[in-house]
């Protein structure tokens, strides 16, 4: 006798109220971002590790972990519910981004 596997049904994906698609925007570039920051801080972390020094081309290095937090920080900042706080913040942000595309 053999059982017979019941596959679960997978729960109907909800979003929760009010919950729009800026914000979903928002949290994803956050998100990425964030990932961004981290895996070339681990990434120089584990060079340093084994007795390398930074890379020349590695994301510290070149500003691409600068320009990414940023650019994190202008998504978390547009998440606050009152971003006119952090004007001078978001002002510098904005400079290290446009600065380092340019």
């Amino acid at each position: 006798m053999s059982a017979q596997i019941i596959p679960f049904r997978r729960p109907a994906q909800t979003r929760a109220p009010g919950l729009d698609e800026t914000t979903l925007d928002l949290l994803n570039e956050a998100e990425n971002c964030l990932m961004t920051v981290i895996e070339e801080v681990d990434i120089e972390c584990e060079n340093i590790r084994h007795g390398a020094n930074l890379s020349e081309g590695g994301g510290l290095r070149n500003g691409r972990a600068a320009i990414r937090a940023a650019e994190l920080t202008l998504s978390l900042i547009n998440l606050t519910s009152h971003p006119e706080r952090f004007s001078d913040l978001s002002r510098a942000a904005r400079l290290v981004v446009q600065s380092m595309r340019t």
